[in-house]
């Protein structure tokens, strides 16, 4: 089976482990907009990926070190 990898690396402030599922959640990021208004978007494009994938028969995954790296793969 042939297949292509994607790796996005993002050397921000990293996501705690225990919120890393909600990165992928629609509802959770539109409840997160509510709260805090100090972002320019809505934060729906990972639920989207995630989205596209499981429609392509892929998957998306992501790996942090918090205060260091996140990785999506």
């Amino acid at each position: 089976m042939d297949y292509i990898t994607f790796e996005i690396r993002d050397t921000g402030e990293g996501i705690h482990k225990s919120k890393i599922r909600d990165v992928f959640n629609t509802n959770q990021q539109t409840e997160q907009r509510k709260v805090s208004e100090n972002f320019d978007d809505i934060g729906l494009g990972l639920p989207i990926c995630k989205y596209v994938c499981e429609k392509s028969d892929s998957f998306i995954r992501c790996f942090s070190i918090q205060n260091k790296v996140t990785v999506f793969k």
